[in-house]
């Protein structure tokens, strides 16, 4: 077999000291092509693409974000370079995959006023942006609907009721009035048993006459909450005493 004299080959004749550089440098590019090219036997793989990222990423809500019912919060996402400059939003159930409550936003990278809807149950849910073609353009984190927040106002933290006095418990009825929820139900709580008793449903009015018993004695709160748990709420810790006589009034006064 003849041998291959590479300067001959290059160069198209033997390797004279005038061509050495050349040569040298023709040597070099032919061991670059050899280099990048595939080994006997092997074919040429094109590479995928690396997937793009998508357009839009919502940044609120979050995962595990908690959002009481019949409270209102902002959507937030980066508005990215996407030719639609509004599209649907959905809210979906994550655990039934029930889609809900679409409704259309402009593509400003926020929407405000967003109501956590009493038509909810309490759960897990995330939200979908879609185009008007029902392609998903982006999936927000899970978040957790929780339930709505009814402030009791009376008894207030630190008061001290007496057994068979009259009193009135007290709460804000309006968020409940607005979503027409109703009626609530009340129980005493004790602190030292930690069990509650009661809950017997009244009128959402905002005030309920009441009058403490015996077996009520010691550190307690009132909670309040709707039949379906979707508001809830509860009063600071106060005591109930025995109810003094006017002969042991007397005495204590002058004591």
């Amino acid at each position: 077999m003849k041998r291959l004299d590479l300067a001959k080959a290059v160069s198209g004749s033997p390797l004279r000291p005038g061509r050495l550089a050349s040569t040298a440098t023709a040597l070099a590019i032919a061991g670059v092509l050899l280099a990048a090219s595939p080994a006997r036997g092997d074919d040429l793989k094109l590479k995928r693409p690396a997937a793009l990222s998508a357009a839009i990423i919502i940044t609120q809500p979050r995962t595990g974000d908690r959002y009481p019912i019949g409270s209102r919060a902002a959507l937030a996402w980066n508005a990215g370079s996407i030719a639609e400059t509004s599209f649907n939003v959905i809210l979906v159930n994550a655990k039934t995959k029930q889609r809900s409550g679409a409704f259309l936003v402009q593509n400003t990278g926020v929407h405000e006023g967003w109501l956590v809807s009493k038509q909810d149950t309490l759960g897990k849910y995330f939200f979908l942006f879609e185009t008007f073609g029902g392609k998903t353009i982006a999936r927000s984190g899970t978040f957790d609907a929780v339930p709505g927040f009814i402030a009791v106002t009376a008894p207030a933290a630190g008061q001290s009721l007496a057994v068979g006095v009259p009193f009135t418990i007290r709460w804000d009825a309006e968020i409940l009035k607005k979503f027409g929820a109703g009626p609530v139900f009340l129980q005493v709580y004790s602190v030292a048993t930690q069990k509650a008793g009661g809950g017997y449903p009244v009128s959402n009015t905002g005030a309920y006459d009441w009058a403490p018993g015996a077996p009520d004695l010691g550190q307690n709160k009132i909670l309040i909450s709707t039949g379906d748990d979707k508001f809830k709420g509860e009063s600071g810790i106060f005591t109930i005493r025995q109810r003094l006589t006017p002969r042991a009034a007397t005495k204590q006064k002058q004591q």
